[in-house]
């Protein structure tokens, strides 16, 4: 059995971050055993999105495997953000007594389980919640946990609440087989950086369920003036003519599971006219 750290506490003034490295213990529940675990949107919006890729990248960087989104996670994560910001509390006992191993297993996932917690007037994007908790010794753990193998991403806001923003992510040791499509992500380049050359490789993580990526590459949003293709189960393409001299390059990443098609878009500058 793998070894978890110890649980963590931190809370701030201005703002809130709580952490709880987990210790795994019983038995795995019956993902059909939900239980006070009704959402109304579990669905992914930008910011959440944009928080996969960044801790995929910085797992990709520290030589960890990145995480997929599971369904169960995100329901639990979701519920949590939710609660926090509606109910006027900050901690990881929920305000049905729940820690967050039992919520967690309500939700479908197993006891082998982390959460981090974030909450802050100016917490409202990813970078924001993952600086914060890269900054924590606890939190950052969590993240690095080379265990981990799924993850769920939350954020909610309240504008009557003490804190506005919230965000929670929840973490599972197994895999549970379930995914959110949108979650596939873009590895490398690293979205959001000017790219250092017009020929670059595109990498992204397989996932199991997915039958296949298509990659579209434009000079607008969308757009596949520069390339288009479909890769099938490769995990990666090299391109090559694409816009340089700061131009910015638009990419979209197209997955297709069970006949459902998603993407998630990036966007990049194009390199210097030296290189």
């Amino acid at each position: 059995m793998p070894k978890y750290p110890n649980l963590r506490f931190l809370l701030g003034g201005a703002f809130a971050i709580l952490t709880l490295m987990i210790v795994a213990y019983g038995s795995v529940p019956s993902a059909e055993a939900l239980t006070n675990c009704n959402v109304t949107d579990a669905t992914f919006d930008d910011e959440e999105k944009a928080f996969l890729d960044i801790i995929n990248q910085y797992r990709v960087t520290n030589g960890l495997k990145p995480l997929t989104v599971s369904v169960n996670l995100n329901r639990a994560a979701t519920w949590m953000a939710q609660d926090l910001a509606t109910k006027g509390y900050f901690a990881h006992q929920d305000s049905s007594g729940r820690q967050p191993q039992t919520r967690i297993a309500d939700c479908g996932g197993t006891a082998a389980s982390g959460e981090n917690l974030a909450a802050g007037t100016r917490i409202n994007t990813a970078q924001a919640a993952f600086g914060l908790w890269r900054a924590s010794a606890g939190h950052n753990r969590n993240m690095l946990y080379a265990d981990y193998t799924q993850i769920g991403i939350a954020r909610f806001y309240n504008p009557g609440s003490r804190y506005k923003w919230y965000w929670a992510t929840t973490f599972g040791v197994p895999d549970d087989g379930t995914r959110v499509a949108s979650s596939v992500s873009l590895l490398s380049p690293t979205p959001n950086t000017k790219l250092a050359s017009t020929t670059v490789t595109f990498r992204w993580a397989s996932y199991p369920g997915v039958a296949g990526y298509r990659l579209d590459i434009g000079t607008t949003p969308g757009g596949t003036d520069v390339y288009s293709g479909w890769e099938g189960l490769a995990q990666s393409v090299t391109v090559s003519n694409l816009p340089w001299q700061h131009r910015n390059v638009y990419v979209r990443l197209w997955t297709v599971i069970a006949g459902v098609w998603q993407f998630n878009d990036y966007i990049y500058m194009g390199a210097d006219w030296w290189q």
